[in-house]
Parts: structure tokens; sequence; C-alpha cells
């Protein structure tokens, strides 16, 4: 599946991002872009066209906006101003036809790149499983995931016998540098993972 804002697609087993109103998905970066784009006068709007947050220039009213807009009205109609805004408004047509034909032109160099590139992308990901498939075998995966997982069961039944003993001193005692929670969740499979994981 593609994101809906880069419309990059986005890896299986890649982080993803939703929105409360619809199952359109976002790399996480470009979900959190989205909802930080909107500006004081700018409604935040997903991909589906839900309004996800209105902005507080659309709800702002008071006399002295009211009265500003009003001022500016007039302004506009005036026959000094009319050319400028005739014009402004044909340079908005301008960029809705360029971008209109730039967004035809992007989505089929996308398609292109997308179909010479996915099978060396399909091989990098069949290469990648051989080889985390050939590390989960070796002796040193196996030492370390078996090293890990006794000592969670050991620490796990100290906890029990003794709760009021405090995680700091035991640390200290132990003369462990890292935390306990790192040394007991920092599994071999998920430094496995995140070793050969595809970065953006």
């Amino acid at each position: 599946m593609n994101c809906a804002r880069c419309t990059i697609t986005i890896e299986p087993d890649g982080k993803k991002m939703q929105m409360p109103c619809c199952d359109t998905v976002y790399h996480p970066q470009c979900g959190i872009d989205l909802l930080c784009g909107g500006g004081y006068w700018d409604d935040i709007v997903c991909g589906c066209g839900t309004i996800l947050h209105t902005s507080q220039g659309s709800t702002y009213d008071s006399s002295s906006y009211a009265a500003n807009v009003e001022a500016g009205n007039v302004l506009l109609d005036t026959e000094e101003v009319k050319p400028q805004v005739k014009n402004l408004k044909k340079k908005l047509k301008e960029i809705a036809e360029a971008q209109k034909e730039f967004e035809k032109h992007l989505n089929a160099e996308h398609s292109v790149f997308e179909e010479s590139v996915m099978p060396q992308v399909e091989a990098v990901r069949t290469l990648r499983e051989t080889y985390i498939t050939a590390i989960k075998q070796s002796p040193q995966f196996k030492r370390l995931n078996g090293a890990k997982i006794s000592f969670a069961s050991m620490y796990g039944k100290f906890h029990k016998k003794y709760p009021t003993i405090p995680l700091i001193a035991l640390r200290n005692k132990i003369k462990c540098r890292r935390s306990i929670w790192r040394m007991r969740y920092n599994s071999a499979a998920y430094m496995l993972k995140r070793k050969f994981r595809f970065k953006r």
C-alpha cells in the first residue's frame, strides 16, 4: 500500500499511521507532517477529505476582525485593485493546470519506477530473510538469546520474592550499566530485526 501523503510504498513490516476518520495510511513522518502542517488560518484535512482539526483562524470571530474583512472587501472592489486581483486569479488557474499536468506526469513516472525497482526490492527482502534465518541458527545468537531468557526468568523470580527492593539498588549491586528493563526486553531477535531493517 502507498502513503496517502507522499504516495511512496509503505513496507509490509514498516510502521504506519492512521487518522481516526478512515483506513487511509501514512508513513509516521508523513502523518506527523500532515498534522503539524496546518497553520493558524488552515484547517488540517485528512487524505479522505475529513477535517481533522479546525483552525483558530476559521473560528475567530471578533468585531475588529469583521471590520477588517469588510474594509478589505471594499478595497478589493476598487478599480485600482481589481486588475491585480484578476492577475492573481489567472495565476492560480495556471498553477492548478500545471499541477494537474505535473501530477499526471509524476504518477506515470512513479509507476515506471516501481515496475523497475520492485524486482530488486523483492530480491533484497529475500536476501535479508535468508541472512536473518541463518543468523538465528548461529551459536552466538543462541547463546545471547538463552542468556537473556534465563536472566528474565531469574529477575522475575527475584522481584517476586523481594518486591520492596528498588530497581536502582539492584542495578548498582549487580553492576548493571544498562537499565534492567533494556537487559530484559532488548532481545537478540529485536537486535537482529533492527539491524536488518530497511531505512528510508
